[in-house]
Order: structure tokens, then sequence, then C-alpha cells
């Protein structure tokens, strides 16, 4: 188990990269962690696309881009939601379909901000 000092670091820094989203509601950023290591960041951005029409790409799955499984086997992901004026934290569980994803790529936990600021977490 991770030490407290250890997930409030990365979840602090999580919320720092999620003011970095460019969604126009929803702050939410990611952290990807392997041996103590930062190794990877996403936040979710609101795509277009005319064949698609529009979208929402999550940070969990920002966060894999450009990486190789073999890198990402047994990491830990650190996710955090914030919202836009007040900076207050919300619920950052990821969905099903991101859990889906970061269990197939071999990410063996997350732990996310919940509506009380409540840092919880997830084995996959």
């Amino acid at each position: 188990m991770e030490r407290p000092k250890f997930v409030s670091h990365f979840i602090e820094l999580a919320k720092k990269v999620s003011r970095s989203g460019l969604h126009p509601r929803h702050l939410v950023g990611a952290v990807l962690v392997k041996n103590g290591n930062m190794i990877a960041t996403g936040s979710n951005s609101h795509k277009t696309h005319p064949l698609m029409g529009n979208r929402t790409m999550h940070a969990e799955v920002t966060c894999l881009i450009g990486k190789r499984y073999s890198d990402l086997k047994g990491s830990t992901m650190f996710v955090a939601r914030t919202s836009k004026v007040q900076r207050n934290v919300g619920m950052a569980r990821p969905c099903a379909t991101c859990r889906g994803i970061l269990s197939h790529y071999g990410i063996k936990k997350v732990y996310f901000t919940s509506e009380n600021g409540v840092v919880e977490h997830i084995k996959l």
C-alpha cells in the first residue's frame, strides 16, 4: 500500500494538471506513476470532428497516448477533478470504459478524488 504522503503528492499534482484541461465544463487531470516516478500526465478535452460530432476525451485516456503497454504494466493512476471557478474538488472516479482501458494496459490501482474531497481508490 502506498504511503499517505505519496498519494497526497500525486493527487495534488493531478489537481494542477486538471487546470490545464480544455473541456468547457469539467476539469479533470490524471497522473500515471510507476515505481514512484511520474511517467505521464493527461487532462480531459472537448474534441470535435465533422464525422463524429462532439466528444470528450477523458484525462485517463490522454495520459496513455503514446505509451507502450510494457511501460504501463503495474503502474498506478491518480485522477482529480476541480471546478473551473472555485477550484473545488469533485468526483473523479473513472467511468466503466476508462476502468476497462486502464485494466487492459496493466494499471493496477487508481486513486481519485470524491465529491467530499476524500481520496478513494479502486483496484483493477
